[in-house]
């Protein structure tokens, strides 16, 4: 007699009737929640990052901790969220683009089989291709991110929102306008060899070392990450 849930059952037969197995497109939908999440926790420390980039010498800011005091005195808490719109609708699809295609270009190297294991090479190979794709979304998203998080008062404030950034990029410069800085970005993204490469290596080890596996995604990708951007960082 069966034990799978009732969920599980629907899912198979989705799959048989479809034709397309749950392992091509499970990933984009985990993306669309890491995204969305994404964005709630990281999305001030992310509006610190850009504006200690692109300070420049305009001497606004001696480092992040007074960047973070002088935005929240001077605009309020609410602007370490300024440019969130686009991340909101961008993030949970880049990270649904990149996870979809990382599991896609993982079937693929296993030849259509997902029972067959990879290499530590092969998966930082899967890495590097849902990198360079998802670079493609990427970049509109993070060309009206930065805009937006830049706008520090009425003086500096050119744009209304992420519609009329949009729109005024676009009359400018054409749809190219948003594409500005897409070879950087494939650039950057193509690292994500490091990101799944080294996740993978993690979670071996952890593996090895007795961890719960529902402590692994969290430990593995921590440190997947940490050793990501240590490394990437520069290309940023």
């Amino acid at each position: 007699m069966s034990t799978a849930s009732p969920e599980a059952k629907a899912v198979t037969a989705a799959s048989k009737v479809s034709g397309i197995t749950p392992e091509r497109y499970v990933g984009f939908f985990a993306g669309l929640a890491s995204g969305a999440t994404k964005l709630l926790v990281g999305h001030p420390f992310d509006t610190i990052k850009v504006r200690m980039q692109t300070e420049g010498g305009h001497g606004r800011f001696n480092g992040p901790l007074h960047c973070l005091r002088t935005t929240i005195r001077k605009e309020g808490a609410r602007a370490l969220y300024k440019g969130a719109t686009p991340p909101l609708l961008g993030w949970a699809l880049m990270d649904s683009v990149q996870m979809g295609s990382l599991n896609n270009f993982r079937l693929l190297i296993q030849g259509g089989n997902p029972a067959a294991k990879l290499t530590i090479p092969e998966h930082a190979l899967a890495g590097l291709g849902a990198g360079i794709v998802v670079s493609f979304v990427a970049t509109p998203v993070e060309v009206l991110k930065g805009r937006l998080q830049v706008q520090y008062d009425a003086a500096t404030r050119v744009y209304s929102g992420p519609v009329d950034c949009a729109a005024k990029l676009i009359k400018n410069n054409g749809i190219g306008g948003l594409y500005k800085g897409l070879t950087a970005c494939i650039l950057f993204r193509s690292f994500f060899w490091v990101l799944w490469g080294s996740y993978e290596i993690y979670n071996r080890a952890f593996t090895s070392w007795g961890m719960s596996p529902s402590l692994l995604p969290f430990f593995a990708g921590g440190c997947a990450a940490n050793t990501f951007w240590t490394i990437s960082f520069p290309m940023l």
